[in-house]
């Protein structure tokens, strides 16, 4: 059986979503003063399409539940 990014052979194994799992990271972000001034958080981004922005709110923060990548 393929299930995701792997093969099982037994079929019970995937029935019973023995493998299946979830995982969250939690990470805290803090602006800092630099030499040239303060740190901002911001969704405006140079040079950074929509579609790398659409999961940030006004602010430059993910929303809750978005699936991001590195």
């Amino acid at each position: 059986y393929n299930f995701e990014d792997s093969i099982l052979i037994s079929e019970r194994i995937v029935r019973d979503d023995v493998f299946t799992s979830i995982h969250i990271e939690e990470f805290e972000v803090m602006a800092r003063d630099t030499k040239l001034g303060p740190e901002e958080i911001t969704r405006d981004i140079p040079n950074v399409g929509e579609e790398s922005l659409r999961n940030l709110d006004e602010a430059g923060i993910v929303y809750i539940g978005a699936e991001v990548n590195p």
